[in-house]
């Protein structure tokens, strides 16, 4: 039967969040783009400091003022395709249901990485969820991840792939998969691949 995920159910220890377009946020209070992940962090620590609750948010956003100057310049995939939620490292993850690990990745970059890559299904012919930003130990492909128990943690700089401490989530559209090139899978892209990665929590997985 198709679940929905929720914040909640991914962090259940952390009460309340609030969805945020950092982009905006970020090039409204920022005198000038951060140059290094610990200036990203102290920034978005700023902006939850304001904001008074965990932020989330980015499915969908478009981020030329954030990361003009990097890789995605050349392409303008400046879509950011997944969600990404704003908490510190060794902020524990888990899942309302088990799942199948079908993909781990790893790369330590030195801008805009992925660190640890988890990607899981629910079920065949269900949409794959992918989180990223992870510590560099991972449950092994074909793994089985029980419903409720903790699997992953968000990692710091330079593990995470270098850049400021969150989650992203990206759902993957199933019939993409079997075609799937995982080690050229980005988190940025263009607007026209929005059915490609839906929504995460507005998705049936």
């Amino acid at each position: 039967m198709p679940c929905r995920l929720t914040l909640e159910s991914l962090f259940p220890d952390i009460p309340h969040f609030r969805e945020v377009n950092l982009n905006d946020w970020l090039s409204q209070h920022c005198a000038e783009r951060p140059a290094s992940p610990a200036e990203w962090e102290r920034e978005i620590d700023r902006m939850q400091s304001e904001l008074g609750v965990s932020a989330y948010g980015g499915w969908m956003e478009y981020r030329e003022w954030m990361w003009s100057g990097s890789y995605m310049t050349s392409t303008k995939k400046y879509w950011h395709l997944g969600l990404d939620v704003y908490l510190h490292h060794g902020t524990k993850v888990q899942l309302p249901f088990d799942v199948t690990v079908i993909d781990t990745f790893y790369n330590e970059d030195c801008e805009v990485g992925w660190g640890g890559r988890l990607t899981v299904q629910r079920e065949p012919g269900a949409p794959a969820i992918v989180f990223g930003h992870l510590e560099a130990t991972l449950p092994r492909r074909g793994a089985r991840l029980e419903a409720g128990k903790p699997f992953t943690e968000i990692a710091t700089w330079p593990v995470n792939g270098n850049v400021f401490e969150h989650l992203h989530i990206q759902l993957i559209r199933p019939d993409l998969l079997p075609t799937l090139d995982w080690d050229s899978l980005d988190g940025y892209g263009y607007q026209e691949q929005a059915a490609d990665f839906p929504h995460p929590l507005r998705t049936d997985v």
